[in-house]
């Protein structure tokens, strides 16, 4: 077996160093995919208390991805409410009782639709607007003024 070594330089196992390379690489992705399985486990068991927002920033946060936020303004902290003091206040209403109304409910409801539409065409009626053409006028479409 034959060697050509420059002088002071070892001789190399059969194993290349690439290979020893690509080899913890290997490692290092397997450790990093077990660390992001993990803190996506642990922020998955929170998350059920979370948005969907508020468990994906968690894990942005938990992975250092984004940057700390940084103190409010005094005047920001002095203006906010204290945190105790808030009550949850839903948006939807409570009440799931059935409000349908009944065919008489709604007949007189509509009989009084009715009644405030006449009394709004009575009233429109009796409104004249000074200086307007007629409406046989208004409804002809304006002819072109033609160009100088």
């Amino acid at each position: 077996m034959r060697t050509n070594l420059a002088a002071g330089q070892a001789p190399r196992d059969s194993v290349s160093s690439s290979a020893l390379h690509c080899d913890t690489a290997g490692a290092g992705r397997k450790l990093a995919r077990l660390a992001l399985t993990l803190v996506l486990l642990l922020q998955g068991a929170a998350a059920h208390a979370q948005s969907p927002g508020e468990a994906v920033g968690g894990v942005a946060d938990a992975l250092r991805l984004r940057p700390a936020r940084p103190p409010a303004a005094d005047f920001v902290e002095r203006a906010r409410p204290d945190p105790n003091s808030l009550d949850y206040k839903p948006l939807a209403p409570a009440d799931k009782a059935d409000h349908k109304k009944s065919a008489a409910e709604l007949d007189a409801i509509g009989a009084s639709l009715e009644n405030a539409k006449q009394a709004n065409a009575r009233a429109a009626a009796r409104v004249s607007i000074p200086d307007s053409p007629s409406r046989s006028e208004a409804r002809k479409p304006m002819k072109p003024k033609p160009a100088n």
